[in-house]
């Protein structure tokens, strides 16, 4: 039973300018440059016998390339010691109509409707829930916060498998699903 998520790939300079940001936090548990993505929507374990209706629902997504500016920085969760350092990604309307149609493709293949909205970001790191880590983590978010947006193209999307082991997750692409392309 595979653990998926469907999510946009960044490009290697964005993954390589992102890496280079964790001397910020030596604390933080910081994701590999390839593990870098903005999730569309996570899916969770899926029986095997579910994915050919999933993939055949997610082809069904019909929009145009788009562009994406990433810029700003945050943590989750909003009240409560940070878990989860994020890189923003700057309001597009053409990505909230994406994220909407993977989750109507989810839900039409029979995935449990996702009550929480989408909210657009790229995990950095994971942080262990310490209040004396306030103060760094500000000036973390402050100097992110600073770095000058950056847009990169949006050409496909990805449904990806997850595979929990003992030194953390490994992501492997099962299928891309090109923008722009119509019947």
């Amino acid at each position: 039973m595979p653990r998926l998520f469907v999510a946009l790939s960044l490009p290697e300079p964005i993954r390589i300018r992102l890496a280079a940001d964790r001397p910020l936090l030596e604390k933080a548990r910081f994701e590999s440059p390839d593990k870098l993505h903005v999730t569309l929507r996570f899916i969770g374990d899926l029986p095997d016998d579910a994915l050919a209706p999933l993939e055949q629902a997610l082809e069904r997504v019909t929009l145009d390339p788009f562009e994406l500016e990433l810029a700003g920085a945050g943590s989750f969760p909003p009240r409560g010691p940070p878990r989860v350092l994020w890189a923003g990604i700057n309001k597009c309307p053409t990505l909230d109509a994406l994220a909407g149609a993977v989750e109507a493709a989810c839900v039409s293949a029979g995935v449990p409707e996702e009550p929480r909205p989408f909210h657009a970001h790229v995990t950095l790191a994971r942080l262990h829930p310490d209040p004396r880590n306030k103060r760094l983590i500000e000036s973390a978010l402050a100097t992110l916060s600073k770095r000058p947006p950056e847009t990169f193209a949006v050409d496909s999307f990805e449904l990806v498998e997850s595979t929990l082991g003992r030194s953390g997750s490994t992501y492997r692409a099962r299928r891309s699903f090109p923008l722009g392309l119509t019947d």
